[in-house]
């Protein structure tokens, strides 16, 4: 019997209470529906705070094995989390890198990172169903282009990741996801980056979709694609469908991110 696994990358907006009636305490509810009718295998959150996680961890906690990374130098705040479904996928190892020409230092960034410190959160995987390890890489890149234009962090942070990517799958070779808010557009340097990519392919899974971001406003108003997922051209294969969850309810989303699932069907 085939395996189904679906896999949801989803920038989940930090603003707790500060966004009218899209604050998260309004989305909470819709968004916990959304998750309990797919029942993804795997789920990575970007904008991941401690209020956000304390109310997730409580709602799915009795369904997935959850990890959740602050990218600030005290290991706090704002960060990335994993889920992963209790009866599919179990965690192996999981470690963090700053995006930052010292990554092993706690809240490095690069030069011309204006604002907040990155972080990549990285979990070896393993498939309980189809007896498959795997590689993931949940990311939220610097946005500082948004005021000038500059592209750089977003480049220097692909191609740290890559080489991470690169030297781990050299000791041992693995199925790999690379996804997230990459805060950057789809012909961009950095995209361009992984998609030309020359130790190995990658295949963006997203590629069909023109829309990820909308600043809750919906389809055609403040819309760009900034989401991603990147994955080797083996597991490539088993792919099925990539859609965005486009929820709304008088007014209130999902996030300000439309929620970006992936369906795989491995025999």
């Amino acid at each position: 019997m085939n395996r189904k696994f679906g896999f949801v990358t989803f920038n989940v907006s930090f603003r707790y209470g500060e966004d009218g009636i899209n604050s998260f305490v309004h989305r909470a509810g819709m968004i916990l529906e959304r998750i309990y009718e797919a029942k993804p295998d795997l789920i990575c959150l970007q904008e991941a705070t401690p209020k956000i996680m304390g109310i997730l961890r409580k709602a799915l906690r009795s369904d997935y094995d959850i990890i959740h990374l602050g990218r600030e130098a005290d290991l706090r705040g704002e960060g990335l989390a994993i889920f992963c479904r209790h009866d599919s996928v179990e965690f192996q190892t999981v470690e963090r890198f700053w995006l930052s020409p010292t990554p092993e230092i706690p809240g490095s960034r690069y030069d011309c990172q204006k604002k907040f410190v990155r972080i990549t959160e990285i979990a070896l995987l393993y498939d309980v169903q189809t007896d498959r390890f795997f590689r993931l890489y949940n990311n939220h890149f610097d946005n500082t282009h948004l005021e000038d234009g500059d592209d750089t962090p977003r480049i220097q942070s692909m191609q740290q990741i890559l080489e991470h990517l690169k030297a781990q799958q050299e000791i041992v070779k693995l199925p790999f996801f690379i996804c997230g808010d990459l805060n950057e557009w789809p012909d961009a340097e950095a995209i361009r980056c992984a998609n030309e990519y020359e130790p190995f392919r990658l295949v963006d899974v997203t590629k069909d979709l023109t829309v990820t971001s909308h600043s809750f406003e919906g389809l055609g108003i403040r819309d760009q694609k900034l989401d991603y997922i990147f994955t080797d051209a083996e597991t490539a294969a088993a792919w099925k469908k990539t859609e965005i969850w486009e929820d709304q309810r008088d007014g209130i989303w999902l996030s300000d991110h439309y929620p970006v699932y992936a369906e795989f069907e491995f025999s």
